[in-house]
């Protein structure tokens, strides 16, 4: 098992634009850590991610389990995903912005979320937004330059914690540990 975790500044970020870059990573079908480490690669086949927000800070983070033998190429590949977020992002934002534009509506069907939705982004968050048609204009209005600024800010090795489930012995005999470092600072420059 290894996970990546990136810490974050939340305040320094609308809610609208930390949600939908965690969506474009790992939300969906055609999110680009599913489509590159499992539908392209095969490195692996399932994986769990989270987007922790509070009103000052936050935490965005990758888990998933790999074979020995992958272990480095996915690494390197979950990297190299991180660092293309700063310079390109297309029609992926197109892709993940139905919930919240499109779909919002369905909020309403279903009261107890609606509660918890407007409450926690609100009074935890601190959004500026009162009602639906508020919290649409606050997705609608990012774009993917904007998003590819956050991916700078966030995405770098200082901000990166690794952890790794693993025989402890056997990673620092291959030189594994000492590799992983190597890609951080060469790749998340």
């Amino acid at each position: 098992l290894i996970r990546l975790s990136f810490d974050l500044r939340s305040d320094c970020y609308s809610d609208a634009e930390l949600t939908l870059l965690s969506d474009v990573l790992f939300h969906g079908d055609y999110c680009k850590i599913f489509q590159e480490l499992s539908e392209k690669s095969g490195y692996i086949y399932s994986f769990s991610s989270c987007l922790e927000k509070y009103n000052n800070i936050g935490s965005m983070h990758l888990a998933y389990e790999v074979q020995p033998q992958n272990l480095e190429k996915s690494f390197i590949r979950a990297l190299e995903i991180f660092q293309e977020m700063k310079t390109h992002i297309g029609d992926e934002l197109e892709y993940v912005l139905a919930p919240y534009i499109d779909n919002s509506v369905m909020l309403l069907d279903d009261p107890e979320d609606l509660n918890w939705t407007m409450a926690y982004e609100a009074h935890v968050l601190g959004n500026p937004y009162k009602d639906l048609e508020d919290r649409k204009k606050a997705f609608l209005a990012v774009t993917p330059k904007r998003l590819m600024e956050i991916a700078t800010d966030i995405f770098r090795p200082e901000n990166l914690l690794i952890t790794m489930k693993g025989n402890k012995k056997k990673l620092e005999e291959d030189g594994v540990i000492g590799r992983m470092e190597k890609e951080v600072r060469e790749i998340l420059r």
